[in-house]
C-alpha cells in the first residue's frame, strides 16, 4: 500500500475510499475494539509517544475512563438492540 499526502484547500473534502462493510462483519465488535487498542499501543511505543501520558497515575486514570466508556457503550448497544 502506498500512502500519499496531498495538499488541499482548507475546508475542501477529498474523495476517500471507504472500507467495505464486510470488514465490520468479519471483525465483529471485539475485533474492532482490539484493532483500536492495538493501534493506540503502537502509537504509545512509537516516536509519537510523548503525545501520550507517561506517568503511571495518568495512564491508570485513562484506563478507568476507558472502562467507563466501554460500560456506557455496552449499555447503549444493549438499548439499541432492544429497540430493533
Amino acid at each position: 500500500m502506498e500512502l500519499k499526502i496531498s495538499d488541499y484547500q482548507f475546508g475542501e473534502r477529498p474523495e476517500v475510499t471507504r472500507p467495505k462493510p464486510e470488514v465490520l462483519t468479519i471483525l465483529g465488535e471485539s475485533g474492532i475494539r482490539k484493532l483500536v487498542d492495538d493501534h493506540y499501543n503502537l502509537l504509545k511505543n512509537s516516536d509519537y509517544s510523548p503525545l501520550f501520558p507517561q506517568e503511571e497515575e495518568e495512564t491508570s486514570k485513562l484506563s478507568v475512563i476507558k472502562q467507563r466508556i466501554k460500560a456506557a457503550d455496552d449499555l447503549f448497544s444493549t438499548a439499541v438492540s432492544a429497540t430493533c
